[in-house]
């Protein structure tokens, strides 16, 4: 079952023959082609591989409106992986106002952290 404790790929993982799934996709498509016009196929390193699994990817790209999917929580956990995964490959803005700093890779994940 897709359960890992991994967030690292190993060096040679192949995200490419991944990423082009996903430059016709209608919500990611654009995206997607960006990063191979920008040459940015590098993720994020995380920082955990358990050696067991990789961390969870999207090995297709499929729409919404796909047979696959049985539901429609089946569809909002791909969505999320996708865009998890996608995020990966992002640049890496930031932004500070006041007391915050807020990380943005992409459109697709947020993070915000306090200074005290």
């Amino acid at each position: 079952y897709p359960r890992t404790d991994s967030d690292k790929y190993s060096s040679g993982f192949d995200h490419i023959q991944y990423l082009r799934n996903f430059k016709p996709h209608t919500n990611y498509g654009s995206f997607t082609t960006n990063l191979f016009k920008e040459n940015q196929m590098n993720p994020t390193i995380g920082r955990v591989n358990a050696g067991d699994h990789p961390p969870i990817t999207p090995l297709l790209s499929l729409e919404q409106n796909s047979s696959k999917f049985g539901n429609a929580l089946d569809k909002k956990v791909y969505d999320i992986l996708a865009r998890h995964y996608l995020a990966l490959f992002g640049k890496l803005s930031y932004r500070i106002s006041d007391n915050y700093v807020g990380l943005t890779r992409a459109a697709y994940n947020k993070y915000s952290f306090k200074i005290d």
